[in-house]
């Protein structure tokens, strides 16, 4: 059974000057490691009006162009290393291979991975989704509005055995 625990707090400005105020929002994920006698939860596909993110710098794109709406920084603070990393828009059933940032890679603890989105990216709700290195399962924090979210910190509670995303 899946458990989602989902805080969304709004951004304030301040009154006299205008200028945004930062604020930190705890997402709870969704566990969704699979009990010892069945399968892994199955794969989403990716609807035809989104764009996958990667996790590549604008100046390495061929146009120099990424979607500055929807990019974001992930940071990594769980005290564990992260093998997978997807990103894809909220209501699509499966995750596939083309959501998947890492490519390959190891998201270590205490680093940061930047995903930058395809211009035509246009949906309004994300999900994002990890797969611990250590095979211990994987977390999702879903409908996230990217779009109001510079940075997703991931921390890890050890004595509550819950892992959060922080919301900058």
């Amino acid at each position: 059974m899946k458990k989602l625990l989902f805080l969304m707090a709004v951004a304030a400005f301040c009154l006299n000057c205008g200028t945004k105020t930062e604020t930190t929002t705890v997402v709870n994920k969704t566990n969704t490691a699979a009990p010892a006698n069945t399968a892994a939860p199955a794969n989403r596909t990716a609807p035809t009006n989104t764009a996958a993110p990667s996790n590549t710098t604008a100046a390495s794109k061929p146009d120099g162009a990424s979607n500055s709406e929807l990019d974001f920084a992930v940071v990594n603070k769980t005290g564990y290393d992260i093998k997978e990393l997807s990103v894809g828009s909220s209501g699509t059933k499966e995750w596939t291979k083309e959501m998947e940032v890492l490519k390959g890679r190891k998201f270590a603890d205490g680093s940061t991975v930047d995903i930058e989105f395809d211009p035509k990216a246009k949906a309004e709700l994300w999900d994002v989704k990890v797969v611990w290195a250590d095979g211990s399962g994987s977390e999702e924090w879903q409908k996230l509005k990217l779009s109001e979210i510079e940075k997703l910190t991931l921390v890890y509670d050890n004595d509550k055995d819950v892992t959060s995303a922080l919301i900058e």
